[in-house]
């Protein structure tokens, strides 16, 4: 991706980039390419949440994800490149995991894995019997860049 793109997302509403693709797909790969060019970190957010998250009881992650990830996220103004997202579609969050990066997006470049698949239109995680299943299209997706 060119400079000129990664620019051009950065001028738009939600500053966002999702990387689609199941396991091993090669998601992580492209994002340390996008780490090298930002001269940017990568944040393991299942791991950066389960750390914070360790001593608030499960009933109550809900109330805190927003703050946790506002702790764990850099200055605003800084591109931010999150992989391994997986901990926000848990139950225990009743979040929207998309909503989420969405939030984020308003004030900063996003660069994230999105462990699922884009295709005809429809932004899925999981399968439609699975309790972390999430999918998404139409207004849900039409401000935001998706490669998958």
């Amino acid at each position: 991706m060119s400079d000129k793109k990664i620019s051009d997302i950065d001028n738009r509403y939600y500053k966002i980039l999702l990387i689609a693709g199941t396991h091993g797909s090669g998601k992580t790969t492209t994002l340390k390419k996008f780490a090298g060019k930002l001269q940017n970190s990568i944040i393991n957010l299942n791991y950066e949440i389960s750390k914070k998250m360790m001593d608030i009881p499960r009933n109550e992650w809900n109330n805190h994800i927003d703050s946790v990830i506002n702790e764990i996220l850099p200055d605003v103004n800084q591109p931010v490149i999150i992989d391994n997202i997986e901990i926000l579609f848990s139950p225990e969050f009743q979040a929207d995991p998309l909503q989420i990066l969405k939030r984020l997006s308003r004030t900063r470049l996003v660069i994230a894995s999105w462990p699922g698949s884009f295709s005809n239109g429809q932004l899925t995680h999981g399968s439609l019997n699975d309790e972390e299943y999430f999918v998404a299209s139409g207004p849900d997706i039409a401000d935001i860049e998706i490669y998958s």
